[in-house]
Formats: structure tokens, sequence, C-alpha cells
């Protein structure tokens, strides 16, 4: 006959926990650059796999803030002070496209990003702010 020790396992882990504090500083020494260093390229990723890393990341949010499986994951996403995988995605994206339009990148990062005014022979009101990103091939 097998006994059910679930409940002393819930109880004794939640106590486990470290405090709120220590969860966000561990996650974001350990958890996060490792996000950070990957966004260039899981932002080509399919959107299936983005739902994968996202439902990843939405357990740990449960984890670390003792939350039940079925807590919904936006409101711990803000107390927490995370944020989604398409966020970071889109905010790791921006920051490398500034740093290369700011000469902070690497060269090859510059080369890559054309004004619409360098390619377009219209003079038009956003020609100046605009970039032209091209399409990279894959064969």
């Amino acid at each position: 006959m097998q006994k059910n020790f679930s409940w002393y396992w819930n109880a004794s882990f939640s106590q486990m926990l470290p405090p709120l504090e220590a969860v966000q500083l561990m996650h974001r020494r350990l958890i996060e650059p490792h996000y950070k260093y990957c966004c260039p390229v899981w932002g080509n990723a399919s959107n299936a796999n983005l739902q994968r890393l996202q439902k990843l990341q939405n357990r740990a949010e449960r984890i670390f803030t003792d939350s039940p499986y079925d807590a919904h994951s936006k409101p711990l996403i803000k107390e927490l002070g995370w944020f989604t995988i398409k966020q970071q995605i889109d905010t790791e994206t921006v920051r490398i496209g500034y740093k290369a339009l700011h000469n902070e990148a690497a060269k090859y990062l510059k080369e890559l990003l054309h004004g619409l005014s360098d390619i377009q022979n219209r003079k038009l009101r956003n020609s100046k702010t605009d970039l032209h990103i091209p399409l990279l091939r894959t064969s």
C-alpha cells in the first residue's frame, strides 16, 4: 500500500522558499542573462517554440511565488517585475538596433541597417527616421 505524502511535500516546500526579494535577485543574476543572450536567436523562432519558452517561464513564476498551478501568469509577472518572452525579445531587438545606429555595436550590425532615405528616391516625412531592414536569406 502506497502512502500519499503530497500534503507534506507541499507544506514543507512552501517553507523552504526564500523571500521574494531573494528570488527576484536570483532570477536577475542567473536566469535573465540567458534570456537576454538568446533573444536575437529567439526573435526568429516560431510561435510554438516561443509559447514553450513562455510556459517554462510561467512555471518558474508559479514556483517562485508559491502559487497554485492554475494561477494566472500576468499578475505574477507584474508582481515579480519580469517581462514576457515576447517583451524581452522586442526590448533586446530595440536595444541592439539603437546601439548599432549610434556606433556602440559591432560594425557588421551597422551595415545591416539602412535608412529609407538611402534606398528611396522619394522624400517622405518619415524617411529620415524609418529604417529599412533587409530580409535575411536562409539558403
